[in-house]
Formats: C-alpha cells, structure tokens, sequence
C-alpha cells in the first residue's frame, strides 16, 4: 500500500531521519525512525528504494495510526466534497430568463463612456447570475476576452443606482453582433435587485445598440451617467438584452457556504498530503514511506526531470496574429513579462530540474476515452514528476469527459511508472473541476487545486489589463492585447506555488516583493499586482485627473537605490492612447512616486 504525498510529516507522528549519509552506498546504513516518541533501528541496504529491514522491536511503529489517519481524511475530504457538489448543483437546478429583450433591429446607439445601462425590472427571488447577452457596437473576434464591469443592486425612489456589488465578467463569444458574457463566480442577484453594464466606447464613442420602440413598462430601461447621481428613464429599448440566472432558495448564504467549505476541503488535503513524508535531517532530502511485503520502504523524491502538459498556460510559440511576440523557436506560456516567470520555470528553477513542455489542446477540444495519447503525446518513463494543467479548451463538458480524462491518467501512469502524476483544476469551479478532480481520486493522481489563484491574498489581479506590457522578441517591449486573460507574472507565481506545494516543497515567497504607490495629487496610479517577483516587468498605469498630466516617474528601492523607468504609450486599453511607465523589479520592495503637471 502507499502512503499520500508530501512534506513535512504530520505533527501527530513525528517520523524524522536522523541518520548521516556515507560516501560508499553500498555499505549498510543505520537511520533512527522515532514513531510517537520511541525510536527503533532499521538496517538500509539499498540505494534506488530504500527498505527499512524490521528489527526486534520494529512492530512498535505505528504503521497502521498512520493508514488510519490518511483513511479518516480521505472520507472527510469525500463528505466535504459531497457537500460542496449538492450545494453547486442546487444552484444549477434550474435556469431562468430574467430578462429578455431579444430585437434584432438596430436604430441608434448610447454613446458616451462609464454609463450603467441596464432594465430596473427587480429580480422576484434570489438567483446566481449565469450569463447575459447585449448587442454592442463593432465588436469583431478580438474582442473575445474583454472585460467589462456591471454592478448589481436597487434604484430608489430618487431613481438613484444604489449598488451592492461591482462585478467584472469577460465576452467568452460573440455571434451577429452579439457578445455572451458568462458568471462562474457564484454572483448572486438578491430579490428586488436588477443588474447593469457599464458602457465601454469604440469607434465613434458608440457602446450599446437601441430601437425607436417603446420600452416595456414592467421592464424600464435606465442610463445612469455616474454612481450617486439620478439615473434617467429613456423612451427607447436595447436591442438585445438577455440576463440568464439559476434560482435556489439559499443563495443568500451561498458564496459564504461554498468558501468554507473549499477552505476546509484545502486544509484537509493539506493534512493527507504531510501524511507519508519524511526528511533526512543531515541532506534534506525528503522520502515518500511506503508499504511492500511487511517491509517499509523510504522512496526517494527528488524531482530532476519535469514534463508539463498543458494549454497556453503552459506553452505558446510566436504568434504575431494574438499579439504574442516572441523569439523564433522560443515557446512561452501566456502572459508571462520574463521567460523565468512562467509557472513550470518558478517549479523547475526551485527545485532544480529541467523541464519538457507538450500541448494538450487537441485534446482538449476532441476528448475521447480512446484518444490517440501515444502519437499526441509521446510519453516516455524519463521524468520523475508530470504536471497536467488543462481544461480552459473544454468547451463542452458531456459524460464522456470523466472517462476521456481517467484515459489520460492511465496512459500517463502506464507510459511513466516512476514518475509521480499532478493534475491540475481548470481556474475556476465547475463541471470540468469536478470531473478532473473525481478522476484523480480514482486513478491515485495527485490533484492540485488552482482555483483560489485567480487572485492573490490582497485581492489583487493575477491576469493583465490590455496594455501593460511585456519582454519579448528581440528584447523589445510589447504591449499586451488578446492574451491579457492569461495569468500574469503573480498568476504563475500561484501556479506553480500548488504544484511545489503538492509535490511536498514550500511555497515561493522569498523573491517577491511589494509595490507601494503614492498617492499625491494628480491622477492615479495602478500596477496588475501590489507585489512583484524580482526580475519580471512592471507595468505602471497612468490615470490623470482633469487638468493634470504626468510629467515623469520615480521609482526607488527599498534600500534607496533609484530603478531606471521608461515611459511608453499604447491604444490597447479602450482603443484610447494611455500612458505608461515599465521598469523591472528589483530584489526590494519598491515606492513609486509620479509627479504631475497642470495643462
């Protein structure tokens, strides 16, 4: 039998190597293994596995608290899950029109920037907001993964927008026009609530389409100029504006219950996974016990040759057409500033181990249980460890999806026997998390929840904003377009934190630094993160106040030292020429200090 992963052991325990290593290995070794506070010796006479050979009084260790322990939060972990799933699919028991205003006919459009538009049409009940559709002005393929804001809450009597909530969602497809933003966050829309999109302009400061019909009476639609203002009826309709939500009786108490009960199911893993591990005290080495014949052996786990699977997440070559330029024959996950700050660079580079990358996008858009594994992947037993990062492609999760991923477990482990299997959650909780998480626990992989990296402690961003820009071809600077839904440096960061994590290492946390900005006079000033792993670019945003401009930057260390700063400007970020500042993160937090100008 095998006992689950990682670092250090279990408090209760208190399994630890004492022993020191000799040069000659094949000499026999003596290593002390205190169990519940007795020590015992065992003879080692092996190199590549380790056996702990019984002694007299080896039937002393605890062999079996130990498997007991890792049962107890096996089964806890399952009735947590349960839980979990029986609350997820309570809310997608049934899905509701709230909104439906499905013209096609187009005569004008609201023009103007951060308007909230929207229908005051009071929701009935509580519900979890599931997708809305809207007709908006010159929207081409490009305009996949933009993200816009809407904020949820009550008109007052005054015809005040009084919101609750701000959210953010992205345009996941358009169609004739059509753009379809969908809610995977567990937003929820309480009773007598309505939902409004704030207007982003393109091209002639255009936003939303509208018709010359009169608007519903029971369905009134709004344009608020600004939060804290009156908000104005107008005499016309969009033209298409659908809202879609899923009803539950507690929805209300909904994202709360779901946050515990993720957060106990994370400390629980965390548990299973010291369970099983142990260190050389003298080397630091760790070892994995295991069970074989009566004997217990200590595996080692040094990682030196890592393969990574995955979607651009993990890897995407030059590609001028999405705005991702790179050196001939450099491959790069998506958004990385540096090379280095990719998620399988921090894990490699930590742990010292070089590092294969393949594609799994094929598969993820034609998954079968008899996908070819062998001629797509071509996985051979030359790593010690294989990390799986996938799910993002999946456009479509059917019965088949569960098995197709079993099929890529059993290929993996077969085609590898020595390595050990990690697979990843997709970024957010769903179908596709619950099918690959199911599947690890039955094939015996060890399966790492990113779900909570979508943003950092803080609450900062861990994706970019169009515009911030990063290192690529030529060493030249690029401002990010399309692929600013991708994680960025601090969104790697937390990646490949659950990946060490899961594989028994501590967490990166040393070469991160924070960004602190100040808040003189003038204007505003944003970074697509409060913190900042040294070397990666940091891009400053620039937002003047009316009557003001930047008039340079200063940015220094927290050692004094002044960091060179290069002022650039692009039009990626609502088609407008913005101002920016980059410089490149030292190994020290940082104050940035604008000075301002009047025009």
């Amino acid at each position: 039998m095998t006992l689950s992963r990682q670092v250090p052991i279990l408090a209760l325990l208190c399994l630890l190597f004492t022993m020191p290593w000799r040069a000659d290995a094949q000499e026999d070794r003596f290593v002390s293994l205190r169990s519940m506070g007795n020590a015992f010796d065992f003879s080692i006479a092996s190199v590549d596995s380790i056996v702990f050979r019984t002694g007299a009084d080896s039937m002393a260790v605890d062999l079996p608290l130990l498997l007991q322990l890792v049962n107890d939060n096996r089964e806890q972990i399952g009735v947590n899950r349960k839980r979990l799933d029986q609350m997820m699919s309570l809310v997608g028991s049934e899905t509701k029109e709230y909104i439906s205003r499905p013209s096609t006919r187009v005569d004008n459009w609201i023009y103007g920037k951060d308007k909230y538009v929207g229908y005051n049409k009071p929701a009935r009940e509580d519900a979890i907001l599931e997708r809305i559709e809207v007709r908006m002005y010159g929207l081409t393929a490009e305009d996949v993964g933009t993200c816009y804001d809407f904020a949820v809450g009550v008109v007052d009597h005054r015809n005040w927008l009084l919101p609750r909530v701000f959210i953010t969602a992205i345009i996941s497809g358009i169609s004739d026009g059509v753009a379809t933003f969908v809610f995977s966050n567990g937003t929820n829309i309480n009773a007598g609530e309505s939902v409004f999109i704030k207007t982003v302009p393109k091209g002639l400061d255009a936003s939303l389409g509208i018709n010359a019909e009169a608007t519903d009476e029971a369905c009134p639609l709004y344009v608020f100029d600004d939060i804290g203002e009156a908000g104005r009826r107008v005499d016309y309709d969009l033209s298409c504006f659908h809202v879609y939500v899923k009803t539950t009786g507690k929805v209300f108490a909904l994202k709360s219950e779901v946050d515990n009960l993720s957060e106990r199911i994370s400390l629980l893993g965390n548990e299973l996974s010291e369970l099983g591990y142990v260190k050389d005290k003298v080397t630091g080495e760790r070892y994995r016990l295991e069970v074989a014949d009566g004997q217990v052996i200590a595996v080692p786990t040094t990682v030196k040759r890592i393969l990574a699977i995955g979607h651009s997440f993990v890897n995407y070559t030059n590609s001028p057409s999405v705005g991702w330029y790179l050196d001939d024959g450099e491959s790069r996950a998506m958004a990385a500033s540096v090379y280095s700050h990719q998620w399988t660079s921090f894990v490699g580079d930590r742990l010292g181990a070089s590092v294969d990358r393949r594609n799994c996008v094929d598969f993820e858009r034609n998954y079968s249980p008899s996908y070819d594994f062998a001629a797509n992947w071509n996985v051979s037993d030359d790593y010690d460890a294989i990390c799986v990062f996938m799910g993002e492609n999946v456009t479509e999760v059917t019965a088949d999806f569960h098995t197709s991923v079993q099929a890529a477990m059993q290929y993996l482990k077969a085609s590898a026997p020595h390595a050990t299997v990690y697979w990843s959650s997709s970024w957010h909780y769903g179908d596709k998390y619950k099918a690959m998480r199911d599947a690890a626990m039955e094939e015996g992989v060890v399966f790492v929840d990113v779900t909570d990296t979508w943003v950092t402690q803080d609450g900062s961003s861990t994706i970019w904003q169009k515009g911030d820009y990063y290192l690529g071809r030529d060493d030249a600077y690029y401002p990010i377009g399309p692929a600013y839904t991708h994680p960025n440096d601090m969104g790697h960061l937390g990646i490949a934190n659950k990946y060490l994590q899961a594989m028994g290492y501590d967490a990166i946390s040393q070469t991160v630094h924070r960004i602190l900005l100040d808040t003189a006079g003038g204007g505003k000033l944003s970074t697509p993160n409060t913190s900042w792993p040294e070397g990666g670019v940091v891009t400053i945003r620039i937002n003047a106040d009316e009557g003001y401009a930047i008039d340079s930057m200063e940015v220094l260390s927290g050692t004094g030292e002044v960091i060179e700063t290069t002022m650039r400007t692009n039009d990626y970020h609502e088609g407008t020429l913005q101002t920016y500042y980059t410089f490149i993160m030292p190994k020290a937090d940082v104050v940035v200090k604008p000075v301002w100008k009047r025009i």
